[in-house]
């Protein structure tokens, strides 16, 4: 891969200047002209694209602030979708100077640009491709669409030669090829009327050489173009220029370039030939088939040569090779040998039914992928098996083309009750061990050339051990060393539809969905390695099922299922192809041996051919045991062993459930094994209590008590191995324990016997449930299960701990259950204290002294009590402050949203504590601290109009005294020493929660304190 792509104009951080300055006029102008018609209070939304090149300067300055940025990233998600075109430019282009990468800020604008795109012009959608490439945010959909405006007949003419080299290194940065974009570089730099710099030269090269874009004429002008520029062009510049111009092949390469193509194709082609000789050579073994070995082969060569053709005009990689596929061997072979003891000795039927059975496989299988191809979630396929279970297809397919190419060298099948001859033992000890000559000298000498030279070796060897020998080919040919010579293919020796025998095609229906699903697994796993060795290029998953797809169809009208391969492609890499002739050189290689094959095959010898297939074999063995060695546990391998048992014993389909059945089983006893809950204590014992107040005797109770068991799980899913696991892990905590919190907010899926685990819980213990989202809430609920349900920690530790210190009520007063159960409903049953009554002036002078300090007793007359009941709303959320509160007693509690269901208004009385319960809870609802004797409240309200960020709910029976802003300017009359000192007193409390102020010292204001709203 190239390296690093660097702009036009030399920074690889900002855009090029000269398309920035003709982007976005006079940013100032606009934004105001925007921004006239709103209010004030969104002026600084507006400044948000200002605010970010500001940013953006002061990392220039290495000044710059992390926090600065996500704060700005946060305000710009609320806002970005009000922007305009020139605002985000102007946004996408600070990012880019500063470096910095918004994710959240570039996913939205992504989605926002293609909406927008009539407001950008060429330039501006130039910025933010440029953007995006830079920042590495590589978004195929926004790519696509703004390339394709850019590139519309009717916008062409507004490219200039800036643009073109600015939209090919966008594209290089990411590594997305586009061959309409390609092809106007290609004919703009052609165009002796576009006067490209020599910075968009160097850029358009570099891009070119990273995409892999040659073209001899870029390369003859771009070597003028550099002659001509030399004397005044910078040095690293010009340097530049020749280092790219290398990368591009010049016409004095030309020559050599076709030699090595030429010689790549060729030895890719036979590769390929040779695969589908052994094939179809594996294909004719039944006795009813063996003079049918001409058209099987050049079914199977006509079907490479077609794939071939259709990956060569399809696919990003023009070096890609796709033939014969090896997977299918064992499988299609046994289907053979079924068709022929069916049909017995009647050849004309078997090779029709045969050919069939081959073509209905392959157009199924080539339909079904290019159907999956519109599956949204096709990336997950890749992960979609366990990793033994791929690994024991691939034994699967390496045990099979072993047993069939020992079987073609002998003759005969391995398994029955006849005996070899020794000629035949000699035959598949010489073919194993070739085969793994073949493949230690491919994996050790790692060169191109390896396995051709081998089978060169061993074919030039065996003629040569005849002579020594003074043996003949007759000679060889009737002891089965040599195959017997192939009738030539000839229109009268096809097949014909009516000589089909369709009940036979049905009884194979369940052997041809197997082989469907075992060539879905291998394509996928073939397209991963294949993505490592195109580094430059990164795969789609949609357009390679697609293109196998169209390639299977086309090969499956001739018989055979044809799609991308890696060795022939590994092969034709290293042989230095470079351009789509090769492969179509391979494709005519293939044509061209059905005429001139059948008297050729005749020469080679079968331990060759079979240890073509052993090696192939052993290299799914390999991939099966060996290579995932280090991945697999083992369990892993007891599980690849039965899934091979139990194929051997009856089809791969069954094999195929028993190993996921067998993963699933080990997954779940692994996951149960290492312990789903994060901790388990009581909550005395974590110092986890609610924010509700509580009396000191009381949260000494609930400290030392052991009936509450809280614990947390990490896990997202519950099944029933972990539900078992964490009843296990509870269970010692629930001897003593009543209630059993359990955070579930990590979940995403709860199973049904998870739920049905639920009930294996002692029946002294109450369930409580915190954090389940919506989905799973609502299926609790409908399980009918005995949990309660809530949605913070907060509120469900006041549940229990309400109920705890009920039970310990009834354990001190047994006797007075009844007068207990029948009085008034209490939010705290250990403090059942009735209603107070309201105060005399002593009292709320005191109240003040001890709110306040002293001197503030002339106030006492302009203060209003206001007596509250057990529950009852002292003040709404959104609601406009009426002034400043002293709290004198009792225990209230902040509330932020709808925590309480239903807030319902000043003097309203929520008569059901639990009523969120009932009707459900805001997601941003949530409790605050606790107010009690002393608190002072929204202090703010005595100097301006102001709304409540909270609601203030009574605990407790309470007594608040309220003074309004109103009487405040009539005490600043009547005792204005009273209200300096008051003033006073509120701005140091003020400037004390701030830090502005030192603290005071305890004796001054020792129960001094402010909970502003």
């Amino acid at each position: 891969m190239a390296r690093l792509l660097r702009l036009p104009c030399g920074s690889s951080q900002a855009f090029c200047g000269h398309l920035w300055r003709c982007t976005v006029p006079s940013f100032r102008p606009f934004a105001y002209g925007l921004g006239a018609s709103r209010p004030t209070t969104e002026r600084a939304d507006v400044n948000l694209p200002a605010r970010a090149w500001a940013l953006a300067t002061q990392e220039a300055r290495e000044e710059g602030d992390e926090q600065a940025w996500l704060d700005f990233e946060d305000r710009a998600l609320e806002r970005c979708g009000h922007w305009r075109g020139p605002e985000m430019v102007q946004v996408l282009h600070a990012c880019a100077v500063a470096q910095r990468r918004p994710k959240r800020l570039l996913a939205k604008l992504a989605k926002d640009i293609p909406d927008k795109l009539p407001q950008f012009d060429a330039s501006a959608l130039c910025v933010c491709l440029h953007t995006f490439a830079q920042l590495r945010s590589r978004d195929a959909s926004l790519f696509s669409v703004v390339t394709r405006r850019l590139l519309h007949p009717d916008r062409k003419e507004e490219l200039s030669p800036s643009h073109v080299s600015s939209l090919l290194y966008s594209h290089a940065r990411i590594l997305q090829f586009d061959k309409e974009l390609v092809r106007l570089a290609k004919k703009s730099l052609a165009d002796e009327r576009f006067a490209f710099e020599m910075e968009d030269m160097a850029t358009v090269l570099q891009a070119f050489a990273t995409l892999r874009a040659e073209d001899l004429r870029l390369s003859g002008r771009s070597a003028r173009r550099v002659a001509e520029a030399a004397p005044a062009a910078p040095l690293p510049l010009l340097a530049d220029l020749l280092e790219e111009s290398e990368k591009v092949p010049g016409k004095c390469k030309s020559a050599t370039v076709q030699v090595v193509s030429l010689v790549a194709g060729t030895l890719t082609g036979f590769l390929v030939i040779f695969r589908d000789v052994s094939f179809a050579l594996v294909y004719c073994a039944p006795h009813a088939l063996r003079h049918q070995q001409a058209v099987v082969t050049a079914s199977l060569l006509l079907s490479s040569a077609v794939a071939q053709c259709v990956y060569s005009w399809r696919h990003s990689f023009p070096t890609v090779v796709a033939c014969a596929s090896s997977l299918a061997v064992p499988f299609q072979s046994a289907m053979a040998a079924s068709i022929a003891s069916k049909l017995g000795n009647e050849s004309e039927s078997v090779l029709a039914t045969v050919l069939c059975s081959f073509s209905l496989t392959a157009l199924a299988y080539g339909l079904l992928i290019f159907l999956l191809s519109f599956v949204p979630i096709l990336d997950h396929l890749k992960g979609a098996f366990p990793q033994p279970v791929m690994c024991a297809f691939f034994l699967v397919a390496g045990i099979g083309m072993l047993q069939g190419a020992l079987e073609l060298v002998s003759g005969q099948p391995l398994f029955g009750s006849h005996d070899l001859e020794a000629t035949a033992y000699a035959q598949m000890a010489l073919t194993v061990l070739v085969g793994a000559a073949n493949r230690a000298g491919s994996k050790w000498l790692r060169h191109f050339a390896v396995l051709p030279a081998s089978l060169c070796l061993q074919i030039l060897g065996f003629f040569l051990a005849l002579g020594l020998l003074g043996q003949n080919l007759s000679a060889a040919r009737e002891e089965g060393w040599l195959w017997e010579p192939m009738a030539p293919v000839t229109l009268a020796g096809l097949p014909l539809p009516s000589e089909v025998q369709w009940p036979v095609v049905g009884s194979q229906l369940s052997s041809m969905l197997s082989l469907v699903v075992m060539l879905v697994v291998d394509l996928t796993t073939t397209l991963l390695p294949l993505e490592l060795m195109t580094p430059t290029k990164s795969l789609q998953m949609d357009e390679e099922f697609r293109t196998a797809g169209c390639s299977s169809l086309a090969g499956g009208v001739f018989g055979g299922v044809s799609y991308v391969s890696l060795s022939p492609t590994r092969l034709n890499v290293d042989a230095g192809g470079e351009g789509r002739e090769t492969g179509l050189i391979s494709a005519g290689l293939c044509v061209l041996w059905i005429w001139l094959g059948p008297e050729l095959t005749a020469g080679v010898p079968k331990f060759v051919v079979g240890g073509m297939l052993c090696h192939l074999a052993f290299g799914y063995i390999l991939d099966g045991l060996w290579e995932p060695r280090a991945l697999l546990s083992h369990g892993d391998y007891a599980i690849i062993l039965a899934m091979v048992l139990y194929y051997l014993a009856t089809d791969l389909v069954p094999a195929i459930l028993v190993g996921l059945a067998l993963c699933s089983f080990n997954f779940m006893l692994r996951y149960s094994q290492s312990g789903p809950l994060e901790f388990v204590t009581t909550a005395g014992e974590a110092a986890m209590f609610s924010n509700r107040f509580r009396s000191t005797e009381d949260r000494l109770y609930l400290k030392t008590s052991r009936g509450i068991v809280v614990a947390r799980t990490f896990c997202s899913q519950l099944f029933f191995g972990s539900i078992a696991a964490i009843l296990s892990e509870v269970g010692p905590w629930l001897k003593d324990g009543r209630f059993l919190l359990l955070d579930l907010s990590s979940l995403r899926s709860i199973d049904s016997s998870a739920l049905a685990g639920f009930r294996k819980l002692p029946p002294h213990v109450q369930t409580v449930a915190v954090g389940l989202p919506l989905q799973l809430d609502t299926q609790v609920r409908r399980a009918g299960l005995p949990v309660c349900i809530f949605q913070s920690i907060d509120e469900a530790l006041e549940w229990c701990e309400d109920h705890v210190l009920k039970f310990r009520y009834l354990e001190k007063n047994s006797t007075d259950l009844n007068s207990y159960l029948l009085g008034r409903p209490s939010n705290n049953p250990s403090l059942p204290a009735p209603d107070e009554p309201r105060i005399d002036g002593a009292a709320v002078s005191a109240a003040v002294a001890r709110a306040l300090g002293s001197g503030l007793e002339d106030l006492e007359d302009l203060l209003e009590q206001v007596p509250v009941r057990a529950r009852e709303v002292v003040f709404r959320e959104g609601l406009a402050a009426e002034g400043l509160y002293v709290v004198v007693s009792g225990a209230l509690q902040i509330q932020h949203g709808s925590q309480r269901g239903i807030v319902l208004g000043p003097g309203e009385i929520a008569v059901d504590v639990n009523i969120k319960r009932i009707f459900g809870q805001q997601a941003e609802a949530r409790r605050g601290k606790p107010v009690s004797a002393g608190d002072l409240l929204c202090e703010a309200a005595l100097y301006g109009p102001l709304l409540h960020t909270s609601s203030l709910i009574a605990d407790t029976p309470s007594l608040l005294l309220l003074l309004r802003r109103d009487k405040l300017l009539l005490a600043e009359k009547r005792y204005p020493q009273a209200a300096i000192a008051l003033h006073r007193r509120l701005l140091v409390s003020q400037m004390q929660k701030t830090g502005a102020w030192p603290a005071v010292a305890p004796e001054v204001l020792s129960s001094r304190r402010t909970a502003s709203l």
